[in-house]
């Protein structure tokens, strides 16, 4: 091969071109799973040291932390009975028809569910001794202090609004009450209770609003001249009539109770199966990293 001939050929391969773009390169391999086994295996004095003080933090943690129970109290829509007097349709006047009311029934939960954890219940519920007593041994750990909400209403709602929920069941109108206490006893007397004075707070205001209606009702009929008005005012006198009466039954208004406060057997939190694989993971990742840190040094 002539000078010539070499030159245009050693321009022509753009490997021998330090200006060409096609200039190859050293590519660093991809690890395979075997590197990183191996990195691991490498790494198992620190892994196993920092493993080994994980689950000691966990079991410390364990030792320290109060276990929480968890109460749980399934309710539903109270079926909504209602009188309704009818003429005609095969009926005598003053026939009594009870029939369920589903939606009067969901717009009484509804209320149920704006009112079991806001300020008209936490107001009612301070007043409570025995309430007093079951917040003072609300602690998570031995070391911590029980909440002190003193005579402030607005910090005990949000603790309301924290720790009891209201979960829905199986996507039907049932509804499950929760709620986490270090006392199972404890924790289910305060589900019974916010059920019951949820349902009282609904049954007098509605019982407040009947009564009102009542007396506008009463005072046009005692001016109303016109037959039809005067019978189209009676009959809405008389249904208002049978609502307060339905509403002063003693029985659940809002929220009908199906199955009654009940706890779990052994403490909810902390789990102690998922706070040890944490950990442990932890210690994992953290002595893995720790070799690394120490090999590049």
């Amino acid at each position: 091969m002539t000078a010539k001939n070499k030159e245009n050929h050693d321009h022509s391969d753009p490997s021998n071109n330090p200006f060409s773009v096609y200039r190859s390169v050293d590519v660093p391999r991809e690890k395979t799973l075997f590197d990183v086994l191996g990195d691991v295996w490498a790494a198992r004095i620190y892994i196993m040291i920092c493993v080994l003080l994980s689950a000691i933090a966990a079991q410390g943690f364990m030792m320290v932390a109060t276990p929480y129970y968890r109460a749980q109290m399934i309710i539903a829509p109270a079926p909504q009975m209602h009188f309704s007097a009818r003429e005609g349709a095969g009926m005598p006047e003053g026939t009594i028809q009870i029939q369920n009311n589903e939606r009067s029934a969901d717009h009484l939960f509804l209320r149920f569910e704006a009112t079991y954890n806001g300020l008209s219940t936490a107001a009612i519920l301070m007043k409570d001794r025995h309430i007093q007593e079951i917040l003072s041994k609300d602690r998570r750990f031995d070391f911590s202090a029980a909440p002190d909400f003193g005579e402030n209403t607005d910090l005990f709602t949000e603790y309301l609004q924290k720790r009891v929920h209201l979960v829905p069941v199986s996507g039907t109108h049932l509804r499950k009450l929760v709620y986490l206490h270090p006392n199972p006893d404890d924790a289910r007397y305060v589900l019974g209770r916010i059920h019951t004075i949820t349902d009282e707070i609904i049954r007098a205001r509605i019982l407040s609003e009947t009564n009102e209606r009542i007396r506008y009702l009463g005072g046009m009929l005692s001016q109303v001249n016109h037959p039809d008005h005067r019978r189209s005012l009676a009959a809405l006198l008389m249904e208002q009539e049978r609502i307060k009466m339905m509403v002063s039954l003693d029985q659940p208004y809002a929220a009908t109770v199906i199955e009654p406060p009940f706890s779990s057997g052994r403490a909810a939190w902390p789990d102690r199966y998922l706070l040890f694989a944490v950990f442990i993971f932890i210690g994992f990742l953290s002595g893995f990293v720790l070799h690394g840190i120490r090999h590049h040094e």
